[in-house]
């Protein structure tokens, strides 16, 4: 009767901490070390084609709270950043919508604001993400009509 409890007892603490332990192993911390990463990035369109260069990054004392989008909710020309460790292993991703629309809000009236929407031909966008020190590169594909990605750039962090 003893053995039979032992096993149970054993049996459900390994159900309950096993996920984590294993999820743990499988990924770097998130951000153990308070710390993000602010990397500018200059995207450019000629011909339905664009192009990624990296501007300056900064590493800064903090964490970043901001929500994001989920990756599956990316449209046609929005961007998604993977960013890899040294084993080119994706340990985060982000969503860019649509870097090159900008979209501009002004009084319309009394009781309403008005919006436009400005296709641009280039632009520079900031990203944010949490940082550790094992994050190396930043993959960027940039989503097409039929939801497929294609790689664009891959440039390191620092």
């Amino acid at each position: 009767m003893k053995k039979k409890i032992l096993f149970a007892a054993v049996f459900m603490a390994l159900l309950f901490f096993a996920p984590a332990f294993f999820l743990s192993a499988q990924t770097p911390a998130r951000n153990s070390n308070n710390q993000f990463a602010a990397l500018l990035l200059k995207v450019s369109e000629k011909d339905n084609k664009y192009t990624i260069e990296k501007g300056e990054t900064k590493i800064v004392n903090g964490v970043y709270k901001t929500p994001r989008a989920a990756i599956d909710e990316g449209k046609e020309n929005d961007l998604v950043c993977f960013i890899l460790d040294e084993r080119n292993t994706a340990v985060d991703s982000l969503l860019i919508p649509n870097p090159l629309s900008i979209r501009y809000e002004y009084p319309e009236d009394e009781r309403n604001i008005g919006t436009a929407v400005m296709n641009k031909k280039e632009n520079e966008i900031m990203v944010r993400f949490n940082y550790n020190p094992a994050m190396k590169y930043i993959l960027i594909k940039r989503i097409g009509k039929d939801g497929s990605m294609a790689a664009l750039a891959t440039l390191t962090i620092m």
